[in-house]
């Protein structure tokens, strides 16, 4: 079960690369593995309401008793150092608070839908962003948490396919789009429509390439993947 819900900002001056947001939760992940080894975490980045920059938020456990008090002692000069921010500059960039057990409330709050109104200024930069959600130090969560399935080549090769075939049509309906607009068309809503086509072009790109696709879906893939799987096992022909 987790333990802490951890809420990670920017201040202003926060880049619009999303290659350095994914940085810097990577620089992050390495430090918790390196001060808490036996930790595991669920994060979600999203866009703030007023904003439009990035901030993460992270759910997790960090299995040696550390206080939440104690954890962000660590966390904030951390995170402050990471985003490379003095503290007395930026006095909220981190909040860490118990888990207060609701499960489901938590599950609707990582899976809820994105509102593109809230990118402001940083439209471009949500539009190239691929995976808002996943995992750190996954090899730590407990396995009761975990639906493990055993699967072989044929399978690994049929998801793909399935994967790919989603995307292939969604890209299609993208650019279906795109080519209607005209003229008096929203130059705002075009731009983030071609920057988003430009994105899950790169995304198909990476599933197809990658022998480990699985580890870059994007959460209604995984819920296909899944649905596929289970439909294997429940016909016995996993």
């Amino acid at each position: 079960m987790p333990e802490v819900v951890v809420t990670l900002t920017y201040t202003d001056k926060v880049s619009p690369n999303p290659e350095v947001w994914k940085s810097d939760l990577d620089h992050l992940r390495r430090r918790l593995n390196h001060n808490f080894p036996k930790s595991w975490w669920f994060w979600r980045i999203e866009p703030h309401k007023d904003t439009g920059r990035p901030h993460y938020h992270i759910l997790g456990n960090l299995m040696d008793g550390t206080s939440p008090s104690e954890f962000w002692s660590w966390l904030d000069p951390t995170w402050c150092r990471i985003i490379k921010v003095a503290r007395k500059d930026a006095p909220y960039v981190t909040l860490v608070q118990p888990f207060d057990g609701d499960m489901d409330k938590m599950t609707r709050y990582f899976s809820k839908e994105e509102p593109q109104h809230v990118y402001k200024g940083y439209i471009g930069s949500w539009a190239r962003l691929t995976n808002r959600w996943g995992k750190m130090l996954s090899k730590n969560i407990p396995e009761a948490d975990r639906d493990v399935f055993e699967v072989g080549e044929d399978t690994h090769r049929e998801i793909k396919e399935l994967i790919v075939g989603s995307i292939q049509t969604q890209l299609k309906a993208m650019e279906d789009d795109f080519a209607k607009m005209g003229p008096l068309s929203s130059r705002k809503k075009a731009y983030v429509l071609e920057e988003s086509i430009k994105a899950k072009k790169h995304y198909l790109w990476q599933v197809q390439r990658s022998n480990f696709y699985w580890s870059v879906l994007e959460r209604d893939h995984i819920e296909l993947m899944h649905k596929m799987l289970e439909g294997k096992r429940k016909a016995g022909t996993l």
